[in-house]
């Protein structure tokens, strides 16, 4: 009996053996797929290097520069402002002045000419205060604009610089003598820019009997003219007229010859100067 329960032992001990090897192996199947499975236990791929940046690539671009504001336009100058403003210093006559250009310099305007008043070669001449007085109430302690020209040159012979001047009411002072009478048009060698401009001034100060025209005739003429005699239409004579002669002669005196006289004159009286040659009543025809 004893015999057979060994027997049995063994049997059992034997089945039990098997059945835990059949157990064990799926669980080692198991660790091994785990294992297989388990990333950290597969090789990684090492990262490749990545290049460099260049100096080109690592520098900043610079900032585009803002494009700069258009200028904004000049007023338009007035007429003549060519070159600098000056102050007027002193008025010297009707066409020359001392302004303050590099210094104290005295000018001689181009293409006028005024009566004399401050020459010490020649006497004052007819309107010749009376333009002075205009150019001091046109330029008196004002600032002028220069301007030259070419054709004149830059001095005359007296070393004075010669130029126009602009009003500060953008008029040129030159054109404004001429056209109130106070100056006459004045061409001295060669043609110069304004002279069309200050010749036909010239010619509506002329006509419209302005300034020194009526006054003076022109420019040139002495201030002090000797009296011309009254010419009395009825040849009634009296203490500056010879009697018998209309229009008007001056009384006997140095002998009087047709030449000496604008005829013809009627003769209506005793004829003192024998001037009726063929006795019609009518002297100096011719």
């Amino acid at each position: 009996m004893w015999a057979v329960a060994a027997v049995l032992i063994i049997i059992i001990a034997a089945g039990a053996a098997g059945s835990s090897d059949d157990d064990s192996e799926p669980a080692a199947s198991q660790t091994t797929a785990v294992e297989q499975s388990d990333p950290a236990e597969e090789p990684s791929e090492e990262p490749s290097e990545e290049p460099k940046a260049t100096k080109k690539e690592t520098e900043k671009p610079k900032p585009k520069p803002e494009p700069e504001p258009e200028p904004k336009p000049k007023p338009e100058e007035p007429r003549g402002q060519l070159g600098p403003v000056v102050a007027v210093l002193a008025v010297v006559d009707g066409d020359t002045v001392t302004v303050d250009y590099k210094g104290e310099t005295t000018l001689r305007l181009i293409g006028i000419a005024t009566p004399e008043t401050v020459s010490p070669s020649v006497p004052d001449e007819c309107y010749g205060p009376q333009a002075s007085v205009e150019a001091h109430d046109l330029l008196d302690g004002e600032k002028v604009s220069l301007d030259f020209d070419g054709t004149q040159g830059r001095r005359d012979r007296y070393g004075r610089t010669l130029a126009y001047l602009t009003l500060p009411n953008g008029k040129d002072f030159g054109s404004t003598m001429i056209r109130k009478g106070y100056a006459i048009e004045y061409t001295y060698d060669a043609a110069y820019r304004h002279q069309a401009d200050y010749q036909a001034a010239e010619r509506k100060a002329k006509s419209a009997d302005r300034g020194l025209w009526p006054k003076c005739g022109g420019a040139d003429k002495p201030l002090h003219q000797p009296p011309k005699p009254d010419k009395k239409p009825d040849g009634g004579g009296g203490n500056n007229c010879a009697s018998g002669y209309s229009p008007c002669l001056p009384p006997p005196g140095p002998d009087l010859n047709c030449p000496d006289v604008d005829g013809p004159i009627k003769v209506t009286g005793s004829d003192p100067y024998e001037l009726d040659a063929d006795g019609d009543g009518i002297a100096c025809e011719t």
